[in-house]
């Protein structure tokens, strides 16, 4: 993508004055690493970042880019321990779904979480230099939860439905519309196929007129990844790697439900994504994953989370998935299977919301090359740890389940508990 660069430079300033005070940190030594956590014995903890409340990531070419409740966060994670680079102060809140491809990253500031105060912005960041990520444009939308980049965010697309124009952030503009009524989240998979929760598929070929593909089955209500989606061969019968479709769902229906119970859930989900012999596509569903089923050990004395007992965002490596799974922690899920889901490392603090967790593989660093995972834990910051797991070989493995022990949120009427994913949804196929 080729930015058009920003000229009127007393336009951002007023809005950074009117939104955000603008923070570019050094970069720092890790903080001492905080204690109180479980883990499998393949799981390494190794640092934690206590300072920051973080809520979603994305990581891209050695950079990890962090949204929190204050703003944005860039930490160089090419040795494995994140150093900040260069920071954003931006007053949103949740932004879970981050989207960036290393020069723009979208945060998506939602009225709704702010109590209904706040005001649904659109905020396009350049994050070209690492050590200052500067605010260089924003617009009203009409949904702000999540936002989504498409063409190499060229456009942006909205959890509202909207499509905007961002090629030029200072004159951002509404072009048109992917689909009437909320979704949760969009994600672009390789093949230019944009879904929308799971629900609804979208060839985004010309990106500002998106078009509906027959399709059969419906699956996830959260967020959900197809990986490695070049290499699929849709009409061969079999389940290959760009066919396999993972998601997660978020627990919304009763809150009411006896300590001890994770009942109604959501989880992690599998499916197959192939082709009928109409041409059009059908996403079947595998198999399902829970913490209460088959991958946490019952105990008496640790009795379930009675608050956020829920999957929330998932990410993908080599036949790993890994779960940030609120209070129960994160789990790492071997999907190479796709019909037997198993749980093969898994990390627990005490006391911690999960929001979600990102792999990053590397090749040397001060404590050595691997494969490393962080989480985005709303109560314990950035928890960074080695995880020796290999897919199709691990065994499985248990966790315990821990006592409640924070409540951040009242559960939303209308939404449930943190996102706002609507209710009723029911998995068919």
């Amino acid at each position: 993508m080729t930015w058009k660069e920003p000229m009127r430079r007393t336009f951002i300033a007023a809005a950074v004055a009117s939104l955000a005070a603008a923070v570019m940190p050094t970069a720092h030594a890790v903080p001492p690493i905080l204690t109180g956590s479980f883990a499998s014995d393949n799981v390494d903890l190794v640092a934690s970042l206590p300072d920051v409340q973080a809520i979603g990531a994305k990581i891209i070419d050695g950079y990890m880019y962090v949204t929190t409740t204050h703003g944005v966060r860039i930490y160089d994670v090419s040795g494995g321990l994140p150093v900040l680079t260069g920071a954003l102060s931006l007053p949103h809140f949740e932004n879970e779904s981050v989207d960036t491809n290393g020069e723009v990253l979208l945060v998506s500031a939602d009225a709704f979480v702010l109590g209904g105060t706040g005001l649904n912005v659109l905020a396009v960041i350049d994050v070209r230099n690492k050590n200052a990520p500067i605010l260089a444009g924003l617009t009203l939308q009409e949904d702000g939860h999540t936002a989504t980049c498409i063409d190499d965010c060229s456009y942006a697309y909205t959890s509202g439905g909207e499509i905007y124009d961002i090629r030029d952030p200072l004159n951002i503009s509404k072009v048109g519309q992917a689909r009437n009524g909320y979704t949760h989240n969009w994600n672009l998979d390789a093949t230019g196929i944009a879904w929308a929760d799971g629900y609804e598929l979208y060839d985004t070929s010309n990106p500002t007129a998106p078009q509906l593909l027959p399709s059969v089955g419906a699956f996830g209500w959260h967020n959900s990844i197809r990986p490695n989606a070049s290499n699929a061969q849709l009409a061969d019968g079999d389940v290959d790697a760009g066919e396999l479709v993972l998601s997660s769902g978020e627990e919304l229906y009763d809150w009411n439900f006896p300590k001890g119970e994770c009942t109604d859930q959501a989880g992690f989900e599998t499916a197959w994504f192939r082709t009928l012999p109409d041409s059009s596509y059908r996403v079947q569903n595998l198999d399902i994953w829970q913490v209460d089923l088959d991958g946490t050990a019952i105990t008496e004395a640790k009795p379930a989370s009675a608050t956020f007992c829920s999957s929330h965002w998932i990410e993908y490596h080599e036949d790993l998935a890994v779960v940030g799974w609120y209070e129960q922690g994160v789990r790492i899920l071997d999907v190479s299977d796709p019909s037997d889901v198993r749980q093969v490392a898994w990390f627990m603090p005490v006391e911690s919301q999960a929001w979600g967790a990102y792999f990053n593989e590397v090749v040397e660093g001060p404590f050595g090359g691997g494969t490393y995972v962080y989480t985005m834990d709303y109560v314990r910051g950035i928890d960074v740890f080695k995880v020796d797991a290999t897919a199709g070989v691990s065994p499985t493995v248990l966790a315990p389940r821990l006592n409640p022990t924070s409540a951040a949120f009242a559960p939303s009427e209308r939404f449930g508990w943190a996102c706002r994913v609507p209710k009723g949804t029911d998995l068919v196929g």
